[in-house]
């Protein structure tokens, strides 16, 4: 992080490095984690656009009286400056309502962020509050969620959208819990096929919580393959 020379040579330094996308990961030690929002707090008080920065299963909480993101190795993000696009991805994890609003509203406190994506991630089929939706919808930041495979766009009304303009409906939200799930939960193949040639309309692939909750008690007693 150390540098010497003039200004304008390092502003170039830096910028080259910012051409790259930002990743900070649950693997990287706390000091790598701490130069690498050392330098992205560089290029936002040098007004330098960073593309994309990455938050990788390391995401604590979010606080709001201080808009900052508490990392799970202690470090925490103030509100971003000149980055595009916030991509946050947690695999497996479950957020309640209250924490999907509070990661959304801080990227709506960040200057110039363009797109927020949460990934592999469980999410409620709709966002209720008020107050909030009204702001959501005058804001220039689009919201994305990518449970599995298939993206997702939030709507001003709080409701999940596919790119066809289609609202997400309970059977498939039914059905990308569970191949959410099977990223944490790893049921063997026979328990799999079992389940799906047990489930009614099995073609439209449609599993139920509780169904799903089943699987899931079931794989506690199992070695993982």
């Amino acid at each position: 992080m150390e540098q010497s020379g003039n200004i304008e040579s390092i502003a170039k330094n830096i910028t080259e490095v910012c051409s790259d996308n930002f990743l900070v990961s649950k693997d990287n030690s706390r000091l790598v984690q701490r130069s690498t929002l050392q330098l992205i707090a560089i290029a936002s008080k040098m007004k330098i656009p960073i593309a994309w920065f990455h938050l990788e299963d390391c995401v604590a909480n979010v606080q709001l009286d201080r808009p900052r993101i508490h990392l799970t190795s202690g470090l925490a993000i103030d509100t971003l400056k000149h980055v595009k696009e916030l991509k946050i991805t947690e695999m497996g994890r479950e957020l309640t309502c209250e924490e999907a609003l509070s990661v959304i509203k801080f990227s709506l406190n960040c200057d110039g962020l363009q797109v927020l994506t949460l990934n592999y991630c469980l999410l409620p089929k709709r966002l209720e509050e008020e107050s909030f939706l009204q702001k959501f919808g005058k804001a220039n930041t689009s919201v994305f969620w990518l449970p599995t495979t298939i993206w997702y766009r939030l709507r001003s009304s709080g409701q999940w959208e596919l790119s066809k303009k289609q609202l997400l409906a309970v059977a498939k939200l039914s059905c990308e819990v569970f191949a959410t799930l099977l990223l944490r939960v790893r049921p063997t193949i026979d328990d799999f096929e079992n389940h799906i040639s047990n489930t009614s309309k099995a073609s439209e692939f449609r599993i139920t919580l509780f169904q799903l909750r089943i699987i899931i008690i079931a794989q506690t007693f199992q070695k993982p393959f």
